[in-house]
């Protein structure tokens, strides 16, 4: 239409008939069902995303990262999983509360949106957890460049908060085919790195 937005027309047809029982015509009925249509894709795309980083929830993420794993990865083809914690979020979201504590999942949901490609998967999965797949790396440098590119990143946003306040990222990464094929078999390995990285 004139406002650049596109038409979603429903049409329906029947078919008339004369005294004879033969088809002598059809009425043709067209509805324009934009409006519907627009509120079915945004409620689909609410319930795929989370609502305050914009970023794939936990199970909609996961089900496009079993799916691309089970039909979409070629043979020779690596891939990578990166488990990501805002490191001391307790302490932030106890010290200047929620409101402020949302400010930090947001901005870094922003963070990991703009770093990533438009083939890899990027979503929230925990109250300060997320994930990124990254789809056909050519090698291990790829996921670990990316990890630390999100961890200058977010050190350069929060370096002029409070020194109690500042956030850092603790990142594990799992890589396809060395540490498993299947998706909860990577999700372990990468959250088995996370918690050896924030131990350490």
């Amino acid at each position: 239409n004139e406002d650049g937005i596109r038409d979603f027309l429903q049409l329906i047809k029947r078919p008339v008939y004369d005294e004879d029982g033969r088809i002598s015509g059809i009425i043709a009925l067209i509805n324009n069902i934009t409006d519907y249509q627009l509120l079915k894709m945004e409620l689909e795309k609410r319930a795929k995303t989370d609502a305050l980083t914009g970023l794939l929830n936990k199970s909609a993420a996961q089900d496009l990262i079993h799916m691309m794993l089970s039909n979409y990865q070629k043979e020779g083809e690596r891939s990578a999983l990166l488990m990501i914690d805002a490191d001391r979020f307790k302490d932030i979201n106890d010290t200047f509360g929620h409101a402020e504590g949302d400010k930090v999942l947001a901005e870094v949901g922003r963070i990991i949106k703009n770093s990533c490609r438009a083939a890899d998967v990027a979503g929230r999965i925990g109250g300060d957890e997320f994930l990124i797949y990254m789809r056909d790396i050519l090698s291990p440098d790829n996921a670990v460049q990316l990890a630390r590119r999100l961890q200058d990143q977010t050190a350069r946003a929060f370096a002029d908060s409070a020194p109690e306040g500042r956030v850092s990222l603790s990142i594990g990464i799992a890589l396809y085919p060395e540490h498993g094929r299947r998706f909860d078999d990577l999700f372990k390995a990468a959250d088995k790195a996370l918690y050896y990285v924030k131990k350490h």
